[in-house]
């Protein structure tokens, strides 16, 4: 036996009956429908209705964590642009690794995470690595990732060719310290937390590495200077105007033989490794430039359309 059709209207005229307390017998004789076919009509109702309050829910709840994925994105993003800096050559950098790790350790979803409490440092390195290939997944048609590769190319080059200036500061350092034992003795016993060595050749790639840039790499030693700070203070310092090593003496006359070793080794470097400041001058354009290619192609304008236009395999919609 066919079923019979429940129009709109009398479905309307049920519902009312129902919500204000109806029997199924009371909703029979009032609408002439059979009391099964009410019934039965009404349950299909609340299972359409209950299926409609589950999926909107449910496309609220992704709506909301979409927002969170395109905002991790972004911070991401900002984090990641921010992070392709290039440090001085006298900073020591091992591999270009290092230079991210400012973007792998940052707990960019730090604000979602609620009452969870702290999380490990290698969850969220994962977790941003993840975001990592999300960005890029969001991105391919807009961004030309390649840049990336070729700022790390040229950073690997910059650090291998630091490396080279280092060591060669080092030697030239403790040439003249070996010539000069009384000097050396000196030096060592005046200590107080300098590294002697160390500080001097970081100081020595410092002056050669200004003075190139200034044009000036024929006078590099004059990038190593001295002043004094009351009675009893010198400080040997690297650089006109603003200088990133610096070491300080109680004993003024040996902060100037420091100072005058320093200038010794700061000319015979800047003429020995003169085709090596220019290959480290050149890592350092190369790295700018990609470097501000990147930051250009992941502003905020640019990837907030781009995300959500297209999808990822963390995206939760």
């Amino acid at each position: 036996m066919r079923k019979r059709y429940v129009a709109d209207e009398e479905m309307n005229h049920i519902l009312k009956l129902k919500q204000a307390g109806a029997s199924w017998l009371r909703i029979q004789k009032e609408t002439g429908i059979p009391r099964r076919t009410a019934k039965r009509a009404y349950e299909e109702w609340e299972r359409t209705k209950s299926g409609e309050e589950i999926k909107r829910a449910r496309t609220e709840v992704a709506a909301e964590e979409f927002r969170y994925h395109l905002e991790d994105l972004i911070a991401l993003a900002q984090v990641f642009v921010g992070s392709l800096y290039i440090p001085m050559p006298m900073g020591k950098i091992d591999n270009p690794d290092e230079i991210l790790e400012t973007l792998w350790k940052k707990d960019i979803r730090k604000e979602h995470r609620g009452s969870l409490g702290i999380t490990e440092e290698r969850q969220i390195m994962r977790e941003n690595k993840m975001l990592f290939r999300s960005l890029q997944d969001h991105t391919r048609g807009k961004v030309r990732w390649q840049a990336f590769e070729e700022w790390e190319e040229a950073l690997a080059r910059y650090i291998s060719h630091c490396r080279s200036l280092r060591a060669e500061a080092r030697q030239v350092v403790d040439n003249i310290l070996n010539q000069h034992r009384e000097f050396k003795s000196k030096l060592l016993a005046a200590g107080k937390g300098i590294k002697p060595v160390e500080d001097m050749t970081k100081g020595v790639v410092e002056a050669v590495w200004r003075a190139f840039l200034a044009g000036e790499v024929e006078e590099a030693e004059t990038f190593v200077g001295t002043r004094s700070f009351g009675e009893a203070i010198v400080e040997v310092f690297f650089g006109k105007g603003v200088s990133t090593t610096s070491f300080r003496f109680a004993d003024g006359k040996l902060a100037e033989e420091v100072a005058d070793a320093c200038r010794q080794a700061a000319r015979n470097v800047s003429m020995k490794k003169l085709p090596l400041l220019g290959e480290i001058k050149r890592d350092t354009d190369t790295v700018d430039k990609k470097s501000k290619e990147l930051e250009e192609m992941l502003n905020d304008l640019v990837l907030r359309p781009e995300i959500l236009r297209t999808r990822c395999d963390l995206c939760p919609v």
